[in-house]
């Protein structure tokens, strides 16, 4: 007999299926080229967010926790790269960019 799970909660979700290791983040901007407008869907802390506008075009992150981006962003000494436009929100609900090339999950 089959029987369901409970849902998980944004934060169990995203304990499971975010992965911060450099292999992973090496994948990811391997895929990446000077061309691209990235959309990255779960930005967290901005980090792979920033490294993917150090290669590309554009990076559109998307981030549904707004206390994580206001630190981050009230935060001088971390700065933003010009190309890196950072929209609080659930990527369910918000509408996507034109032209993505590359998205990240």
């Amino acid at each position: 007999m089959y029987e369901l799970q409970p849902a998980l909660t944004d934060m169990e979700w995203e304990a499971r299926w975010a992965p911060y290791d450099e292999p992973t983040y090496q994948a990811v901007l391997r895929q990446i080229g000077p061309d691209d407008l990235v959309l990255e869907i779960g930005a967290g802390d901005l980090r792979l967010a920033r490294r993917m506008a150090a290669i590309c075009r554009q990076v559109v992150a998307i981030e549904m926790q707004a206390a994580l981006l206001n630190d981050l962003q009230s935060d001088p000494v971390l700065a933003l790269p010009n190309n890196l436009v950072v929209l609080q929100g659930d990527a369910r609900r918000l509408e996507f960019p034109q032209g993505v090339t590359t998205a990240v999950l």
